[in-house]
């Protein structure tokens, strides 16, 4: 929350929009245990921030931050890039956990469906797992399709 204000500060100076995402230990608090809620109403009315959401989260928090975020935001984009689902451990330098099962296309919908505009994939969500969501997104039919959702 912290890094976030000194960021809003340094955007009052830019000339460039940007968007700022928050990495989350649940679905309510950031990693830092600042509740989301509360850094989304801070950075809400900033000027040069055109999107807040989450980033580097795990994939079974999306949904429930999705729904904390989007009564908070006025005109302002919501983005996710979650990572894959598993975790790091810096002691064996590996990841572990479940991955795929966690970061799927029918929870990619959800996510939009529940007001993301922006969708995307961080920390081992790679070509093959973008691929399967963007398949999903602009099948023909889909309504997902008209949404402009980037990916």
């Amino acid at each position: 929350a912290q890094e976030a204000r000194i960021l809003a500060r340094i955007l009052e100076d830019s000339h460039k929009p940007a968007w700022l995402c928050f990495s989350c230990q649940d679905d309510e608090l950031l990693n830092d245990g600042t509740p989301i809620a509360a850094s989304i109403i801070d950075l809400n009315q900033h000027p040069k921030i055109f999107a807040l959401g989450v980033n580097c989260t795990h994939p079974g928090f999306i949904s429930g931050l999705i729904n904390t975020i989007k009564p908070l935001m006025n005109d302002k984009k919501i983005i996710v890039y979650p990572n894959l689902g598993e975790s790091y451990d810096a002691i064996t330098k590996t990841w572990v956990g479940e991955s795929e099962v966690l970061f799927n296309e029918k929870l990619v919908l959800q996510w939009i469906e529940l007001g993301a505009d922006i969708v995307g994939g961080c920390c081992r969500v790679g070509p093959i797992q973008i691929k399967k969501v963007g398949d999903a997104i602009f099948k023909p039919g889909s309504p997902h399709k008209s949404r402009n959702n980037c990916l």
